[in-house]
Order: C-alpha cells, then sequence, then structure tokens
C-alpha cells in the first residue's frame, strides 16, 4: 500500500483529501510517508491549541530563526510524525474540515508502519 498515491476507488478513499495536503508537506520536507513507515515514525493527530506552544524543526526551516513567533491557525488539524527515539519531528497542516479524513488516514499509516516494524524471529527460547 503506497500512501502517497491513495487510489479514490480504493476504501482508503476517505483518506485521500487528507493525504494530498500531508504528502505535500512531506515532499517539502524531502521525504514521503512511505519512507517514514518504514523507519518506525509514529503519526498522532493535534489540533492548533495543542500544537501552538510547539517549535518544530519543520516550522524553523520553513520560517527561520522567528519560527518563535509564527503563530499557527487554531482552525487547523497537524499531524506530527516523531521519531522512534523522539528527538526529530516533521509536521503536515491539514485544515480542520478534513478532520475524518485525517483520522482515515493516520490509521492506514498506522497499518503500514505495523508491516514494516519486524516482528522478531519467531524462535521462543524454552
Amino acid at each position: 500500500m503506497d500512501l502517497s498515491r491513495l487510489n479514490p476507488y480504493s476504501p482508503a478513499s476517505k483518506a485521500a483529501p487528507a493525504g494530498t495536503y500531508i504528502n505535500r508537506a512531506l515532499r517539502g520536507a524531502r521525504t514521503s510517508a512511505d519512507q517514514l513507515a518504514a523507519a518506525g515514525w509514529t503519526a498522532t493527530i493535534e489540533n492548533g491549541a495543542n500544537v501552538g506552544s510547539r517549535i518544530t524543526a519543520t516550522r524553523v526551516l520553513a520560517v527561520g530563526v522567528l519560527a518563535a513567533g509564527a503563530r499557527k491557525t487554531t482552525g487547523d488539524q497537524y499531524v506530527l510524525f516523531t521519531s522512534p527515539d523522539g528527538t526529530q519531528q516533521e509536521m503536515a497542516t491539514v485544515p480542520a474540515r478534513l478532520e475524518k479524513s485525517t483520522r482515515q488516514w493516520v490509521l492506514l499509516y498506522g497499518k503500514k508502519r505495523a508491516q514494516a516494524i519486524p516482528t522478531g524471529t519467531g524462535r521462543h527460547r524454552g
């Protein structure tokens, strides 16, 4: 399942509108959702009120040194991708009107991530 090319006629079609915004943001960061999922990054949805105090690397790159003073639109949803060790973050902004689509997309991302993470060797010590 390629998250960057969701088929609008598939069962995942409800996620396609949010996926457009998310994939556009990740292309700007020179990565893709598939690469992040394979590396074990987690995705969470937060609204503007929860994210307002955070300064992420994406904002610093996009806005520069003034990222601390840049205001976020509180009506938007934010999909935060966090590295497995918690030291890096990427952020994608999605309009609040696409909340259902965003939730569907993050569920698909979680499934993709679960498929990418190895579950062990299958050996059992007894």
